[in-house]
């Protein structure tokens, strides 16, 4: 995945992490923005923008692109997982894997078969604008830990970040009961 300029994280979030987590608890923001795209993929929430302030966060593009199977990593563990996207089957395996087929390798009317049956919404997707959405959404978590002293910081930070593995946050808890009611009403009938 090739991102070809910085991205600019806007809001308090953003700020605050950027201003009081980086070089204390993460060595760039690249390293907390990695957290935080996991937090949103695992909870599966995303949030738009956290605010149009003079208060940003810049992560550098040459960091996406140093980092680039990271970036395609987490896009395809999105895009197959999330329902916050209203794709068929197609245009996500179309979204997560087209990257992979290298344009040399195509003959003839390759490339119509690839992406026949694509919508055109899937076509022009902004991949890194998706994953973006989830980031915010894990910085307004990790910001939430966020303490007057460093020690209480991360006493937060380990308890948010060890609840959400084993998933007894209340939102972890509130999805696992929704997922167990679904395969419980819907689980062994096959929906057309």
């Amino acid at each position: 995945m090739e991102v070809k300029s910085h991205l600019v994280c806007k809001g308090e979030a953003w700020y605050q992490i950027n201003s009081k987590l980086v070089h204390t608890f993460f060595d760039t923001l690249w390293d907390a923005f990695k957290l935080c795209i996991s937090i949103g993929i695992l909870y599966d929430h995303a949030k738009e923008e956290l605010g149009d302030s003079e208060d940003q966060a810049t992560v550098p593009s040459n960091m996406f692109n140093r980092n680039s199977e990271v970036m395609s990593y987490f896009f395809k563990t999105a895009i197959l997982t999330s329902n916050l996207v209203d794709f068929t089957e197609k245009d996500r395996l179309y979204l997560a894997f087209s990257e992979d087929v290298k344009t040399e390798d195509l003959e003839g009317d390759d490339r119509e078969l690839l992406i026949k049956g694509v919508s055109e919404k899937a076509l022009s997707f902004d991949k890194v604008a998706f994953l973006r959405t989830f980031a915010n959404y894990g910085a307004e978590k990790l910001a939430s830990c966020i303490s007057v002293n460093d020690n209480e910081t991360m006493e937060n930070l380990m308890d948010f970040l060890n609840d959400s593995y084993d998933g007894v946050t209340e939102e972890l808890m509130k999805m696992k009961e929704l997922n167990e009611k679904f395969d419980d009403e819907w689980g062994d009938e096959v929906i057309e």
